[in-house]
């Protein structure tokens, strides 16, 4: 792990137990959405957890509420204890993406409709989840094992949660060994998670399927929507093997369309707040190219 992710989830933990919350930079700030209290206090979005069993039985809840996304670092014990909450989401159209630590001979069987892509790690780790960009979940490996610790932090803010996700997909994921991918969806199918979407191209970059894709997406700085259409060229991706991406928690999508001036033109498509791609998107269909 790199020195300045340690320390931004070591100021994650400390800033919460100063009643302090972090910006997306990692400096400390102002809570973006305090709730006042009867005593003139203020409510942060952060809840501890001292119990195992509790904190067990809220990964449960928030994967069995999660609509887009549930990424998962945890000992072998707990996939376990939540198996049954990951395959009824994967059943929902959920990514799944799960990385099993203290383990790196596990059967690629066993996430077999669990889970849309796993890892596993022989190292101990501290549990990480993050749940539809949303809600993240941190607690330390002793507090699952019984040796002990500080107690769990679930907490709902988007920027926090993406601070854990930059830590997942930035640290931990990128050092495991890739056990298990998903087979290509269907098509056509369409995906609103920019995350989902380049997963599912990626899959068929690899299978060789000629793919048309079509989104409605605008080009990054302009307010209104419109269609954008090309056969999949390739994607920026760090979740499956080979990895191609300039940043950690990169998402892309590279088309190639012909227009009136340009022949096989690429263009490069993001997520709904995409600034490095050209264009930002809402929805995207994938389809057979005919």
């Amino acid at each position: 792990m790199d020195r300045v992710t340690r320390s931004s989830l070591g100021q994650v933990f400390s800033s919460c137990r100063d009643g302090r919350q972090l910006s997306p930079t990692g400096e400390a700030a102002e809570a973006t959405d305090p709730v006042a209290l009867a005593d003139g206090g203020l409510s942060l979005p952060f809840d501890g957890v001292a119990d195992r069993e509790v904190l067990l039985e809220r990964l449960a809840t928030l994967i069995d509420e999660a609509e887009e996304e549930v990424a998962l670092s945890a000992p072998v014990a707990v996939f376990d204890h939540l198996e049954s909450h990951l395959r009824a989401a994967l059943e929902r159209g959920v990514l799944v993406i799960v990385l099993v630590t203290d383990n790196d001979d596990l059967a690629a069987s066993r996430f077999e409709g669990v889970a849309s892509v796993a890892r596993l790690w022989s190292k101990t780790a501290p549990l990480l989840a993050t749940v539809d960009y949303r809600w993240g979940v941190m607690a330390p490996h002793g507090m699952l094992t019984g040796a002990g610790g500080d107690g769990a932090l679930v907490l709902e803010q988007r920027d926090l949660a993406f601070l854990l996700m930059g830590s997942f997909f930035g640290n931990y994921w990128r050092i495991a060994t890739q056990a298990y991918t998903s087979e290509p969806a269907p098509l056509p199918a369409t995906y609103t998670n920019i995350r989902q979407a380049v997963f599912q191209a990626t899959l068929h970059v690899q299978a060789d399927d000629d793919v048309r894709v079509t989104a409605e997406a605008k080009p990054v700085g302009v307010d209104t929507y419109d269609t954008v259409e090309g056969r999949l060229a390739d994607v920026r991706q760090s979740i499956l093997e080979p990895v191609f991406e300039s940043f950690a928690i990169e998402n892309a999508l590279i088309l190639e369309r012909e227009t009136d001036d340009v022949e096989g033109e690429r263009i490069t498509l993001g997520g709904s707040g995409a600034f490095v791609e050209e264009f930002r998107t809402r929805s995207v269909t994938f389809a057979p190219l005919e």
